[in-house]
């Protein structure tokens, strides 16, 4: 975004059409147990992404096509929240506060799933992350993620 330069957008490919303007493409892949998700229209976390999309790029819509199934085509047009993308704006910029000081955010949800996910913690002492964690880390698998 050239206003938040912490704001990246990796999209599958702009359009031109020759009533809407100027929008984008994202393209999906879905298999065929998930295709329940997909009747009401993209599933949401899609639907973020494309917002999120559209806030980097400047564009008013999306048109997100899916194959699910290997042979259903699917073709949905999303249009520009402002409301939606200014909260979600402050969400990321807060998130991207955290990356920055290197602090993890407090938030109950987090801390709900971490301790789903590590019963045995204990304040106070170390956790250990499992050798796939720490080569993925140490191949430096975030860093692409920023351009770094």
């Amino acid at each position: 975004n050239v206003e938040h330069a912490w704001q990246l957008a990796n999209v599958d490919g702009m359009l031109q059409d020759p009533f809407r303007g100027i929008g984008g493409l994202e393209i999906k892949t879905a298999n065929t147990y998930s295709a329940d998700q997909w009747d009401d229209g993209p599933p949401a976390h899609y639907q973020v992404q494309c917002q999120h999309y559209m806030d980097v790029t400047g564009v008013d819509w999306f048109d997100l096509a899916a194959l699910v199934g290997g042979s259903d085509y699917r073709e949905y047009q999303i249009h520009r929240d402002d409301d939606f993308i200014d909260r979600m704006r402050q969400a990321e910029k807060t998130l991207w506060g955290f990356v920055q000081t290197d602090i993890a955010p407090d938030s109950a949800a987090s801390d709900r799933v971490l301790r789903e996910l590590f019963p045995e913690h204990a304040p106070g002492k170390t956790a250990y992350l499992p050798a796939d964690v720490l080569d993925l880390i140490a191949g430096n698998c975030f860093n692409t993620v920023a351009g770094r």
